[in-house]
């Protein structure tokens, strides 16, 4: 199980940093994701900063359990707003928020609710 836990840390880990960086640079591909949806970009400065921060924090989890349990508890909700946003959105639906829903924000839970423990004893709940 732990194999599978570190290799899902490394994948969203460098997933969101990856896609943080893109935002971060107004990657023309984000600037028309953002347009699409009728959205501020930024919102994708917001989301960016949030990735670029929790990213690394996931790699790191492997390490220190606590860290992928705040990072993945904050994504998690991160990946929820953006869910919505996409529901909202003209011409994306169901079908995208779904998406993100499975891909992103279930794997997000499941894996704060893993380091629940550690994260925790960390903040002292």
């Amino acid at each position: 199980m732990t194999f599978l836990i570190d290799t899902a840390l490394v994948l969203f880990g460098a997933f969101f940093t990856g896609a943080s960086i893109l935002k971060l640079t107004r990657h023309e591909h984000f600037i028309e994701e953002f347009e699409s949806m009728k959205m501020p970009y930024s919102l994708a400065y917001l989301s960016g900063a949030i990735e670029i921060i929790c990213g690394p924090a996931l790699i790191a989890g492997i390490w220190f359990p606590a860290y992928a349990g705040i990072a993945s508890g904050i994504m998690f909700f991160v990946m929820l707003g953006a869910a919505v946003t996409n529901f909202l959105s003209e011409g994306r639906g169901a079908k995208m928020a779904i998406g993100v829903l499975v891909i992103f924000a279930l794997p997000m839970l499941l894996i704060a609710l893993y380091f629940l423990e550690p994260t925790r004893l960390l903040i002292g709940v």
